[in-house]
């Protein structure tokens, strides 16, 4: 249970509205986010509302926006794309999406905390 312990705990310190689905092999967190398609730069930050906040450069038409959401939160928290799913607010700014963290001998719960501390610096 360390796992959930350790990178839910830090979630909850930075005020990041997130709930724990399961934790047992892989750890499931889901977050509330903030989508902010059509962006500049792609970045992640803190709303003051506890929402993730996920600027992304891709336009929000046809999925592309979602799309580049996904890819950004899979690259700077550093699991696959496939780790990443919405869950709710498809068609919305304010969205709900899983990640699976798959431990593994090179990729263990201070690997992950690691990645989300610097996306999040």
């Amino acid at each position: 249970m360390e796992r959930s312990i350790s990178i839910s705990d830090y979630l909850t310190q930075l005020g990041i509205h997130h709930q724990v689905l399961r934790d047992a092999v892989d750890l499931i967190i889901e977050i509330d986010i903030w989508a902010k398609p059509g962006a500049k730069v792609e970045k992640l930050a803190i709303a003051d509302t506890g929402h993730l906040i996920v600027s992304t450069q891709s336009p929000p038409e046809d999925g592309k926006a979602n799309a580049g959401i996904m890819k950004l939160v899979a690259k700077k928290f550093g699991v696959s794309k496939g780790s990443i799913e919405l869950t709710s607010g498809q068609q919305s700014k304010f969205k709900k999406m899983a990640i699976t963290f798959v431990f593994a001998h090179n990729k263990d719960s201070n690997y992950f905390l690691e990645k989300i501390k610097k996306a999040l610096a």
